[in-house]
């Protein structure tokens, strides 16, 4: 009964909680409600005093990305709730437990990976990257502050469906090595989704493209559409990448990563229910091993993924802040990128440089 009340309450909370970020001075309950003390110190500790970390783990591109977090931690306990009535009921099972881990873990990377895209949008079509060209930080560093804001402010979320991994454990839904290696997956896929949904905001050309290229992250690696149909939505894909940023080495960064990483994604998914079923029907030690390591595979072969993302969002970003200063494409050529990188530090130079002066002027 207390969960469901809980369940009840986290969604009116979790409106009331979003009056804590208007301006000073609007309304009584805005002035009272404390600040979660726990969460400030793990965005704290994730953002390693990294400016702009900071600024992605606070503010998430404006409140509405605010209100659709504490939308799905709302229904994220309402799960719960569930799970709690069932369970006591004893009509939860093994099918349904892994079910309900799987839609959080998804419900969160897809989070972070809209939040990403619409962020990385939402600064490139505004004043945030003109102030950007001026500042002494460097591609690869604005590149891991974003990350790593993102991560920071997805990872209060990954709270609740990381309790339930620990309750389905002691409850007897899951065996402690296939938790450990669910556990592993929802990192692996937050931190993708992060990734592949930032990548999508910097190339995007409009914030509708970049909210639909986030999204696709959600079809290719969590739906069974990536393995089913994969020639259909290839071609959709493809299609779009060419009107959006019309040119095919857009497919080389962003289209095809995302149409590959699909079915590993789906094995991924499938492989520790597999082994949880093998753990309960008595598998040998052998065949529990052999899963085991083929889960692991695929976790390094995700871990590839995002390395292959992330290596290339600096590229990216110097792409678009060179397009922005000099109103040229600089292409993705390795000598064009040099001399381009070279001439925004040029005009950062210049920048600084008026500012300087601006200053000291009587």
């Amino acid at each position: 009964l207390s969960s469901l009340l809980l369940a009840a309450l986290a969604i009116p909370l979790a409106a009331r909680l979003l009056r804590r970020e208007m301006p000073a001075g609007r309304g009584f309950l805005a002035r009272r409600l404390p600040r979660f003390a726990i969460e400030d110190r793990l965005r704290t500790f994730l953002v390693r005093g990294n400016p702009m970390a900071w600024k992605e783990a606070l503010l998430l591109d404006g409140s509405w990305s605010r209100s659709i977090q504490w939308g799905v931690g709302g229904l994220l306990l309402a799960g719960e709730a569930v799970f709690a009535i069932l369970h006591a009921a004893g009509e939860w099972t093994r099918d349904r437990n892994q079910a309900w881990l799987l839609a959080g873990f998804t419900a969160v990377a897809a989070l972070a990976a809209v939040q990403g895209a619409s962020s990385a949008q939402g600064e490139k079509s505004g004043a945030p990257f003109e102030i950007l060209r001026t500042t002494p930080l460097t591609a690869r560093e604005m590149t891991r502050g974003k990350l790593l804001g993102l991560v920071a402010g997805t990872a209060p979320l990954l709270l609740v469906p990381s309790v339930h991994l620990v309750l389905s454990v002691v409850a007897g839904y899951l065996h402690p090595l296939s938790a450990a290696l669910t556990g592993l997956l929802a990192l692996f896929a937050v931190a993708n989704a992060a990734v592949h949904g930032l990548a999508w905001g910097l190339v995007a050309g409009s914030a509708t493209a970049a909210l639909l290229g986030g999204a696709s992250f959600v079809a290719f690696a969590h739906g069974s559409c990536a393995v089913l149909c994969p020639a259909a939505v290839a071609v959709f894909f493809i299609g779009a990448a060419r009107r959006t940023a019309g040119s095919w080495e857009f497919l080389g960064l962003i289209v095809l990563p995302a149409i590959l990483c699909g079915p590993p994604y789906y094995l991924l998914v499938t492989a520790p229910r597999e082994l949880e079923r093998g753990l309960t029907e008595g598998f040998q030690g052998f065949g529990i091993l052999a899963m085991s390591l083929f889960v692991l595979f695929l976790l390094l072969l995700t871990a590839l993924f995002i390395v292959y993302d992330a290596r290339r969002m600096p590229v990216l970003l110097e792409r678009e802040l060179f397009r922005m200063t000099h109103g040229e494409d600089p292409g993705f050529d390795g000598p064009v990128r040099a001399r381009a990188r070279q001439m925004l530090e040029e005009a950062r130079g210049k920048a600084r440089a008026k500012e300087i002066r601006d200053e000291v002027r009587p």
